[in-house]
């Protein structure tokens, strides 16, 4: 006998628990292969989801409905016509706004003699220049007048033009330009003193950090009026980042860990919202009052909010991007499924379809679709370990499948909250930069003219004009009148200016 001093009820007991023992470590080692793989693919380019269609099916089993259209192959080119050639590299075209200098190239003996020639003709070739920035002291002087018939009459003199930061050094267009470098180029305040330093004027960072504090408290006002405009439509997409800050109350001045919550709608304004923590409280708060389609990811905050509740489809691919080592055949099937679902959205996109008639264009060609591909991933409820990829995408798209299906209903919602995350990105650009807001206030700061940087992008406006000329029009209104500076009016107010 194998095991002389262990009774056999024993050995089969101890054989289970070896087995199981060793099922439970093989599929955590596929799990590490999958996140390693998913890794991989992260840093040297992702796999093509393209798969050998037979295997499809096998993500189907049990499913009796027929299976969604699959992608056609591309149609070979028509008998006696050329595949059309790729466009080789060439020059970009300068843009015809630029300021232009010309400047004459003539031979030498022409230029000794220029009544001997004729000019026949000119040869033209583009370079583009550029112009360094250059601080320049401004002098205002305002000069006093008495009349000649009454010398010892009162003296006249203009009163003070309004400034943006009142008896402060700067112009409106120099805390504009601070603010562009540092929240569009992600010029952090410390490398500006030294730009300044180098244009032969030492400006402290404390000082930037006024005007920039100066700049914020001019476009607040704005922002809330925009954040207005947004909760009073019927549709708006909502998504949160984490933003580091110093807190001077935290022990040994450590970080800790804010966020910005943003919310648009599309071809709206951007408004973001700064908070020191994700609590549930803050999205109550910030969607205060809204009770039209709230579009997001499965964070369990924004189910607080009395709204009615969109998923995106962006989010529940990723889970199974990253689950493709684990089961290529069926994470290939949900993701050609998916592709399908998005095609039927730029075919909406492309037609300019109003939100009624999307609506009817996603019932008659992304319903189906959508309704097969629930049953799908619902038949593999189970068969993973929880921990494993595969294990955590299907929960999450069958958690999120029933706020994903009202995206059929509702022409003027999203298939994904892209626009929203696409809002965002600028934010986590400029956290790489300047790492982390100086402190919690200034988390505030940085939501408003993000707001104002980020709608600016949206709508094609250069973000550097609009807020010199806010600044410069801002100190003199009332605040009754600051509806006109918000960027849907302000983009029309800029088309009469030019056109008159």
């Amino acid at each position: 006998m194998p095991y002389p001093f262990i009774g056999y009820g024993k050995v089969t007991a101890l054989e289970e628990k070896l087995s199981k023992e060793v099922s439970n470590l093989s599929a955590e080692v596929a799990a590490l292969k999958a996140r390693l793989d998913y890794t991989l693919r992260q840093l040297y380019g992702s796999k093509s989801e393209k798969t050998d269609l037979g295997q499809l099916p096998l993500g189907l089993a049990g499913v009796e409905e027929e299976p969604s259209p699959r992608e056609e192959p591309p149609s070979e080119p028509a008998a006696g016509k050329a595949r059309p050639s790729r466009k080789g590299h060439s020059r970009a075209k300068l843009h015809e706004t630029l300021e232009e200098r010309t400047v004459y190239v003539d031979p030498e003996h022409v230029r000794a003699a220029p009544d001997d020639f004729r000019e026949i003709g000119r040869e033209t070739s583009e370079q583009l220049d550029i112009e360094p920035p250059k601080l320049v002291k401004v002098t205002t002087i305002r000069r006093k007048f008495v009349r000649k018939d009454d010398p010892a009459g009162k003296p006249a003199i203009a009163p003070m033009p309004p400034r943006p930061i009142d008896k402060g050094l700067p112009t409106a267009r120099l805390p504009a330009w601070v603010v562009v470098s540092k929240y569009c180029d992600h010029a952090p305040l410390y490398r500006q003193e030294k730009a300044f330093k180098r244009l032969g004027c030492a400006v402290s960072r404390k000082t930037i950090s006024d005007w920039v504090e100066s700049v914020e408290f001019w476009l607040a006002g704005i922002v809330e009026l925009m954040k207005c405009q947004l909760l009073a439509g019927n549709y708006i997409q909502a998504d949160e980042t984490p933003v580091k800050y110093m807190d001077e109350d935290i022990a040994r001045k450590r970080c800790g860990e804010g966020y910005l919550w943003g919310i648009s709608a599309p071809g709206e304004d951007i408004v973001f919202h700064w908070a020191t923590s994700r609590a549930h409280a803050v999205a109550t708060s910030l969607l205060g009052g809204y009770a039209g389609l709230l579009q997001c990811d499965g964070y369990q905050a924004y189910e607080k909010v009395d709204a009615t509740r969109i998923a995106c489809m962006a989010h529940v691919r990723r889970y199974f991007e990253k689950a493709q080592s684990e089961d290529p055949a069926f994470a290939t099937f949900v993701m050609h499924a998916i592709r399908n679902l998005y095609r039927a959205e730029a075919k909406a996109r492309k037609a300019g379809l109003s939100p009624k008639l999307c609506a009817r264009l996603r019932q008659s060609e992304s319903a189906m679709t959508f309704r097969l591909l629930g049953k799908a991933i619902a038949k593999r409820q189970g068969r993973y370990l929880p921990k494993s990829a595969m294990g955590k995408a299907v929960p999450y798209a069958l958690g999120q499948w029933g706020a994903m299906s009202r995206y059929l209903e509702y022409g003027q919602a999203e298939i994904d909250n892209n626009l929203m995350e696409n809002a965002i990105r600028p934010t986590a650009v400029g956290k790489k930069n300047w790492m982390f807001v100086g402190h919690p206030k200034a988390g505030s700061r940085s939501a408003v003219i993000y707001s104002i940087v980020g709608s600016c992008e949206r709508r094609g406006i250069n973000p550097f004009e609009y807020i010199h000329d806010v600044l410069e029009r801002i100190p003199s209104m009332k605040a009754s009148e600051q509806y006109k500076l918000t960027l849907q009016h302000w983009a029309k107010y800029r088309t009469v200016k030019e056109e008159s």
